[in-house]
């Protein structure tokens, strides 16, 4: 069942979760370059901000684990 969701960029029809899944990485991956992007113009200490993903995705591991790193 197709379905017809808004992103950043526009309107995208979704076909299935595959493709729902990708939708979904691609509009994280772009989220996060426009995130650096930013802070880098702002003079943001890029370290520190490296520093507070990587404890956002030890987070996220620890919620999730991941059975195929076991």
């Amino acid at each position: 069942m197709a379905e017809t969701v808004e992103t950043w960029w526009g309107e995208v029809t979704i076909i299935d979760k595959q493709e729902a899944r990708e939708l979904a990485i691609s509009e994280f991956d772009a989220a996060v370059s426009r995130f650096v992007d930013q802070m880098q113009s702002a003079g943001g200490c890029m370290p520190a901000i490296a520093t507070r993903l990587r404890i956002h995705a030890d987070e996220l591991a620890d919620r999730f684990p991941d059975d195929a790193n076991s």
